[in-house]
């Protein structure tokens, strides 16, 4: 080889190299849709076909991967992220039949949604990670199919919603105690008079028809007694007006307005039909937690009255059956509902990690 040559060759060489890692190493982002029974969900992937999959599991009941999308998706850029509507949620087909909005169908939609992302990858396992109802889901499915995970990251998910609930009621019914008495003015006594009569009517009930008092504990309740159940920093809330006029984020979430306000409408449906449902909200898993032999992250915000604050700490209490190399607990202080939004440097740090120990 002469030096004209050889000079050619190594400059060539890297060029390539970068060629060969390019083609066999192809950005995805984009959407489909899988059957399920009686309807049909829709999945973004983004990311690298090369890279380990990661199936993200949206909050809810009645929430969607849109804002999942535009929050975590910059923090997992090392894996190939599938972002999943669940059902009438999102993009997915509308649903406004009770029988099919139950645990027993969401983890069938999920165990189709994972079998057709195996077989199009060419996966035999795939990670998941749950945002609060999206972590619930993803216990209820290692109880059937954890066979099918290599990793799953609950955060701020529960298994005691019976728990949650009550746990929530509690506190609200001493911060009401509280201000009683710091002598307030007679109408101020009367509305927190009216609110602990209310409490302690809800506490007492079956959870059988809830929606109405869902709606008044995490948002009526909270805003007269001047608390934010979700955010320990309450200035971090993310408007929705904000999001729909910032055209940068519609584009990332690939959403019109009018899909945004769709999915709005379709979530409700969802919702109401959830916290109408007794299984539902009386659900505790926590018991059956000893089943589970996967590994598992459980993040949660030290300030989480949604989940409420030791919700994590029986779920890591319950995981007797993983190894303790193979499970961790991060309670974040300063930090309510969501991690990825008033912790995003600590959630993608935990997250990276947790998922980088447990690759194959």
């Amino acid at each position: 080889m002469n030096k004209l040559s050889y000079i050619a060759f190594i400059i060539i060489l890297p060029l390539l190299f970068f060629v060969s890692c390019n083609l066999s190493s192809t950005r995805i982002d984009e959407t489909f849709r899988v059957k399920v029974n009686q309807g049909e969900l829709a999945v973004r992937i983004i990311g690298n076909s090369d890279q380990p999959l990661v199936i993200n599991l949206h909050s809810g009941p009645g929430g969607s991967s849109a804002f999942d999308v535009l929050l975590t998706n910059s923090h997992l850029e090392n894996y190939l992220v599938a972002y999943p509507d669940q059902r009438g949620c999102g993009k997915s087909s509308t649903c406004r039949n009770p029988e099919l909005l139950t645990l027993e169908q969401a983890v069938e939609d999920l165990d189709m949604v994972i079998d057709s992302l195996c077989n199009r990858y060419g996966r035999e396992q795939v990670n998941l990670i749950g945002t609060s109802w999206g972590g619930t889901l993803g216990f209820l499915y290692l109880l059937e199919h954890q066979e099918k995970i290599n990793a799953f990251a609950s955060i701020g998910g529960n298994v005691n919603t019976f728990y949650q609930n009550q746990s929530l009621i509690n506190h609200e019914m001493k911060l009401a105690s509280t201000l009683l008495d710091q002598d307030p003015s007679e109408k101020r006594e009367t509305e927190l008079l009216d609110i602990t009569k209310e409490l302690k009517r809800i506490q007492k009930g079956d959870n059988a028809n809830f929606y109405e008092d869902i709606l008044k504990l995490r948002h009526q309740f909270p805003l007269k007694l001047g608390f934010n159940p979700y955010y320990a920093d309450p200035s971090k809330t993310i408007r929705p007006d904000e999001i729909l006029a910032d055209s940068l984020k519609m584009d990332k979430m690939n959403y019109t307005m009018e899909e945004f306000f769709e999915t709005v409408r379709k979530g409700e449906i969802v919702r109401k039909i959830f916290y109408n449902n007794s299984k539902y909200n009386n659900l505790n898993i926590e018991d059956e937690l000893a089943k589970i032999h996967t590994p598992v992250l459980i993040v949660q915000g030290e300030e989480d009255y949604i989940a409420g604050k030791e919700q994590a700490q029986k779920i890591y209490n319950g995981l007797i059956n993983v190894d303790g190399n193979n499970k961790e607990l991060h309670i974040l202080p300063d930090v309510g509902h969501s991690p990825v939004i008033e912790a995003p440097d600590k959630f993608a740090m935990i997250v990276n990690s947790f998922f980088g120990k447990h690759e194959k």
